[in-house]
């Protein structure tokens, strides 16, 4: 049987530390571990060993400062430095694709724009407010602030579309939209327009023909469950590209649905919650 990435840094790491044992001081017992005990093992292990280096960290960083105050590194970012270099060194040591793909689940990191418009401030997979997202693309300023509340903002001058998405939607008392917004895969979004858009529409018209660069915004809802005074960002996901479209009807009313193809994939971290599909 193949021997797994786990199973072989639990046994690097082990034979490295009874090879250091003075074996006619000590009794070493040794028997197999099982499969499902390697990652228990490994993470009661590691967590000693993590812990007690940042904590030397941070007793060094504690005497630094007092020598040379303002000077150094907090403790805090040398730990995190520390456990980013960790990982890093697990990642290359082991060549772990899973390790990649396990910390890209966890996180979205950010990444270069991929917008395509020229000095554009705003990072892929970054998390902003939509106000930030209304500076970044020209509708708010200083002297002036966007007074868009609907799920897209387009600067006509840049000839860009944001597109604001909360999976989970807080119908308004009354409404009877039953918007479908949610990530068939990483490579595929699909996306209701608003009710009043038609394929021949001057809106329908410029999504069907990809006369706009199109931009894609998305948050799991609109308020933090443990404290709905608080108002979640929306992730920026990039630049997409029509893959498909149809005019549904929905009986009471026609929607227009549109599939996008997104240029980066989506995050296992949005994946998470971008299948749902709730009206709360």
């Amino acid at each position: 049987m193949k021997i797994g990435i786990y199973e072989q840094i639990i046994n690097q790491l082990f034979e490295e530390k009874i090879a250091s044992i003075d074996q006619t001081q000590f009794y070493i017992g040794e028997r197999d571990i099982k499969r499902g005990e390697v990652a228990r093992l490994l993470s009661m292990y590691l967590t000693n060993i993590f812990e007690q280096m940042l904590t030397d960290v941070a007793e060094v960083d504690a005497d630094e400062d007092e020598e040379e105050e303002g000077q150094k590194y907090s403790a805090i970012t040398k730990g995190i430095d520390l456990a980013n270099s960790i990982i890093q060194k697990l990642v290359n040591e082991f060549h772990l694709e899973v390790m990649g793909l396990v910390l890209q689940g966890s996180k979205a990191y950010e990444k270069a724009d991929n917008s395509l418009l020229a000095d554009f401030p705003l990072k892929l997979h970054g998390i902003y407010t939509k106000a930030q997202i209304q500076v970044a693309i020209g509708t708010s300023t200083l002297s002036k602030k966007s007074p868009a509340r609907e799920g897209v903002e387009r600067n006509k001058l840049l000839n860009v579309e944001a597109m604001f998405v909360d999976i989970i939607k807080n119908r308004e008392e009354g409404s009877t939209t039953d918007y479908d917004d949610k990530a068939l895969s990483p490579y595929l979004f699909q996306w209701d327009t608003q009710n009043r858009v038609k394929p021949d529409s001057k809106e329908g018209q410029a999504y069907i023909n990809q006369t706009q660069t199109m931009l894609l915004f998305v948050r799991e809802q609109k308020n933090f469950v443990e404290d709905k005074s608080r108002t979640m960002g929306y992730v920026y996901l990039g630049r997409v590209t029509l893959s498909s479209w149809e005019y549904r009807n929905l009986g009471a009313r026609m929607q227009m649905q549109i599939r996008w193809n997104m240029v980066e994939p989506i995050p296992g971290s949005v994946m998470h919650f971008a299948r749902i599909r709730e009206i709360a």
